[in-house]
């Protein structure tokens, strides 16, 4: 049960335009007695009952009327025992070989995409009716009995090539009431179907060219405990759905929106999110726009923090959970767990990726096992570029605040230069200085946005450092502040290659006569 609007893309909209004697009451109980049926439903605010047709902007997921899609009924156990032997019986796809899921089921895209050997991935995912996802910004959300998510694999037969592709996979991910179950099931050769794996998973090649050359490339459905073994309690169980990966635009029901907003304003999530543009999310390896901490630490995250992290499975206890700042994830200078007979590797050594066991883990080399361990038998060429050139030119000559303290402030580091003094006068702390790599003892160094206009929109310049956050806030009077609306208010780095990002306020971002706006800086 529940109820049920029409998409903002269906032809029904606007397209009757009959009257229909024997209708007395459109849907929302309202009377149309001699009214010409302009629309799938006459619409009207009371008191006035002011008729008219619904719009894409009244229906649908453009709407903010908090509407759940109709509860699916799946042919699946909320366990090991009673899998049904073929996908198609599964009843998740309305069309299998379209990939087309029931109603109910809702297609999503993370910010970034877990390392899959090359493979192009779809998602779903159901939540039961009546039932909310329990939200955190920062920590694992939650999720109730009965949620299901849903992962398709497909391979290109020729590298680079999206048109040419092979169904390989489809996975479930299940949640029961203390924990979670996976299954896999493998496609046949004629891509119709396909097929429940036993427990203990299986491993098979895939022909695939590099260009001409044929490759053998081997493929790993994991058992059932090896899902187990990543999709935990602490790693968060659907290592997909948080705030960060969510917090982006896609299509759903043909209409672009942020995911994050739309969970929320569709009753998925036990609270109202006003603004998720201005929420964290994850920068993806190839954002012009971000820095390269910022694109390297949401990378770790997204691929490593599921068991590295306080309570993870990873000998190193390193942290690398995207909240964490930098100083306080244990990756820099620390000895590793293994160092085969090494003693001069650390976990990350600031300039120098191949004395760094997180980068040799990735790459398999100087007689290292590669991480991840499971399910995978091919490097991340992006990735492991990524982390290579982090460690070595993002991270060279970074210093933690401490660190820069000692160096600027000397013996008097501990007094004149601990974060909140301000030791040049000129308005910002050192906390600050140290953010926008700034002169902590020069008053002229300080102001580093520049503001201009053009064409009624109003262009922010800001000058910063690589390892932080900026945000612009507005506030009607100058003692609240909140993040701008929309893409305004969200968090931005300063670019790889460059020293400064900017930003436009148009004229629908002032919503007040006096309205103030201000830049903060935070660090990663």
């Amino acid at each position: 049960a529940g109820i049920q609007r029409i998409g903002a893309g269906s032809p029904a909209i606007n397209a009757a335009s009959e009257l229909f004697d024997e209708v007395d009451l459109d849907i929302d109980a309202q009377s149309r007695e001699g009214i010409p049926d302009v629309g799938a439903d006459e619409f009207s605010d009371e008191p006035g009952l002011q008729n008219g047709p619904l719009s894409a902007a009244d229906v649908g997921p453009n709407s903010l009327i908090g509407l759940r899609p109709l509860n699916v009924s799946l042919n699946i156990p909320l366990g090991e025992d009673g899998w049904p032997e073929l996908l198609s019986e599964t009843g998740a796809f309305s069309d299998l070989l379209r990939l087309t899921p029931a109603t109910g089921i809702l297609p999503y895209e993370p910010n970034i995409s877990f390392w899959s050997d090359y493979a192009r991935k779809s998602r779903w995912f159901y939540i039961p009716l009546g039932s909310t996802i329990g939200y955190s910004e920062n920590g694992n959300w939650t999720f109730p009995e009965g949620s299901v998510w849903i992962k398709h694999f497909d391979m290109e037969t020729v590298r680079g090539s999206s048109s040419r592709t092979k169904r390989i996979e489809t996975r479930f991910l299940v949640k029961t009431e203390f924990s979670v179950y996976g299954v896999s099931y493998r496609w046949n050769e004629e891509e119709t179907d396909a097929t429940l794996v036993g427990e203990d998973g299986v491993s098979f090649d895939l022909s695939v060219f590099e260009g001409t050359t044929p490759v053998a490339q081997r493929w790993s459905i994991p058992s059932r405990s090896e899902c187990l073994a990543c999709h935990t309690l602490t790693g968060g169980e659907a290592l997909s759905f948080n705030t960060r990966q969510l917090n982006r635009t896609q299509y759903i029901d043909g209409v672009e929106q942020n995911m994050l907003q739309y969970l929320s304003d569709h009753e998925f999530l036990n609270q109202h999110l006003d603004d998720a543009h201005a929420l964290p999310y994850f920068a993806r390896p190839d954002d012009p726009h971000a820095s390269l901490d910022f694109k390297a630490r949401s990378y770790l995250a997204v691929n490593c923090a599921y068991c590295h992290q306080p309570g993870g499975t990873e000998a190193d206890p390193f942290d690398v959970r995207p909240h964490r700042m930098l100083e306080f994830t244990k990756l820099i200078d620390t000895v590793p767990s293994i160092n085969n007979d090494d003693d001069s590797l650390r976990i990350v050594l600031r300039g120098d990726a191949e004395k760094s066991t997180l980068y040799l883990r990735m790459v398999a080399e100087q007689g290292f096992t590669r991480m991840p361990p499971i399910a995978t038998s091919e490097i991340d060429p992006v990735g492991s570029e990524l982390i290579k050139n982090w460690i070595n030119n993002g991270l060279a000559n970074h210093q933690f605040y401490s660190e820069w303290q000692e160096a600027i402030f000397g013996e008097l580091a501990e007094t004149v230069g601990i974060r909140e003094n301000d030791a040049d006068f000129d308005g910002d702390s050192n906390e600050i200085e140290f953010l926008n790599q700034t002169d902590p003892l020069s008053g002229s160094d300080s102001n580093r946005v520049g503001i201009s206009h053009q064409d009624g929109s109003t262009r922010l310049s800001i000058r910063g450092g690589h390892f932080a956050d900026y945000q612009v806030e507005t506030s009607i009077d100058m003692d609240n502040w909140e993040p701008a609306t929309g893409d305004t208010g969200r968090v931005v780095t300063i670019p790889e290659g460059s020293d400064s990002v900017e930003l436009t306020l148009q004229p629908e971002d002032i919503s007040a006569i006096n309205q103030f706006f201000r830049v903060t800086a935070k660090q990663r």
